[in-house]
């Protein structure tokens, strides 16, 4: 028998009746096993401290060098004679692997370290990151992945039915959890998929008449205040408050008065082409007069963006004499004055990033007086004309 070496390993051809082993003349034990298939795999052949022959594995030949496997069969070597059992030792790390309960907390941590941070957004990680910690883990954390069924999910979805929106996102991050779970191996089907989400009411509180003067009036009076700046841009715009924060002056051009929104700041992750209005441009010329910085509104710390403007917004209701209305109802009011003055949905939706026609739908409503007023123009000159017609017609004395 020869010493394997590379070349003799490329020569060996399989026998096509059974597969064959080849063994090493300097390492007692070590050879290579040559596969029906051809599949060439180097192995470790000894007797256990009981006497029963074993065949370990060392790798396959190509992921291995003959160099290595030698290397490796000397190791393996050297365990048996101080009375190991490597085969033994193999088949319980497996079975471990195999017995070892893979747990819901195990599948967050998994799923926030490998997907997470390369397909969502941060803002939406550090959402979810509060879902999890209030309402997944206290539930969930210890019980393992396999053991969650369809009737789990329905009742954590019924322990939050004072909160459906809340149910809802619960219910979509465990969905997109386990759905990678059967990727990665641990189940075989989605308990969550088989549950149905609460109907939403979507929310429209919008300012308007009295209450959008009183808004706007206040706003103005601490017009060069960042926090202040930051909403009379969001009612100017229509735009996210994400967006507006992180707005820095590369993405404006205020001699054709375009806004380009970078899609790592949209929620549709495209880039937006928004045009200014003339009190936008304005606006942005006399900030630019006060604002050096690399973002139209910096934060605190340089070289940062503004990141939060709610204590600001409180005072800014209790000073305007206004109940009920968030941040986010800004964007509700600039497309709700805008539907309601006659624009078209379509062109609404545009303004606003909107990528599915249904999301701009619920400012419908808002488009009647526009299409009664336009009704009214036709029916108006068909008055006219039957007017005109009976004075024609009346009789001469």
């Amino acid at each position: 028998m020869p010493k394997l070496t590379r070349k003799i390993i490329d020569e060996l051809k399989p026998d096509l009746s059974k597969e064959r082993c080849l063994w090493d003349t300097e390492i007692k034990g070590f050879g290579i096993r040559i596969q029906k298939s051809d599949k060439k795999t180097f192995i470790y052949v000894y007797r256990n401290s009981s006497g029963k022959l074993r065949k370990f594995k060392l790798g396959n030949y190509g992921s291995l060098t003959v160099e290595q496997a030698r290397e490796r069969a000397l190791k393996t070597s050297a365990k048996v004679i101080l009375g190991e059992d490597p085969v033994k030792e193999k088949e319980e790390i497996v079975l471990a692997r195999k017995n070892a309960v893979y747990t819901v907390s195990d599948l967050i941590n998994d799923y926030m370290l490998n997907y997470a941070p390369a397909n969502i957004k941060k803002i939406t990680i550090g959402k979810w990151k509060s879902f999890i910690r209030l309402y997944i883990l206290p539930e969930w954390g210890a019980r393992p992945v396999n053991e969650i069924k369809k009737s789990d999910a329905e009742k954590l979805k019924a322990s939050l039915k004072d909160k459906k929106t809340t149910a809802n996102q619960v219910l979509c991050i465990l969905s997109s959890m386990f759905n990678h779970a059967i990727e990665w191996g641990k189940i075989t089907e989605n308990p969550i998929t088989k549950v149905k989400k609460y109907k939403e009411h979507k929310r429209l509180r919008w300012a308007d008449g009295e209450e959008f003067e009183r808004l706007w009036s206040t706003l103005q009076s601490y017009k060069g205040y960042a926090p202040a700046d930051v909403l009379i841009f969001i009612l100017l715009t229509g735009s996210r408050k994400s967006e507006v924060f992180k707005a820095s002056w590369d993405q404006f051009d205020l001699e054709k008065g375009i806004w380009v929104k970078p899609h790592i700041n949209t929620k549709q992750q495209r880039n937006e082409y928004i045009p200014l209005s003339h009190e936008a441009i304005e606006f942005l010329q006399e900030l630019r007069g006060y604002s050096s910085d690399y973002y139209l509104f910096p934060g605190r710390v340089p070289g940062s963006h503004i990141t939060d403007v709610k204590k600001f917004w409180a005072k800014v209701l209790k000073e305007a004499n206004i109940d009920n209305l968030r941040i986010h109802d800004l964007r509700h009011t600039y497309a709700s004055h805008l539907v309601s003055s006659g624009l078209s949905l379509s062109i609404v939706g545009r303004l606003l990033g909107h990528s599915n026609p249904n999301t701009t739908q619920r400012y419908a409503h808002l488009a009647d007086q526009a299409l009664r007023d336009a009704t009214n123009l036709f029916a108006g000159k068909l008055k006219k004309i039957t007017q005109k017609d009976s004075s024609s017609k009346e009789p001469s004395l």
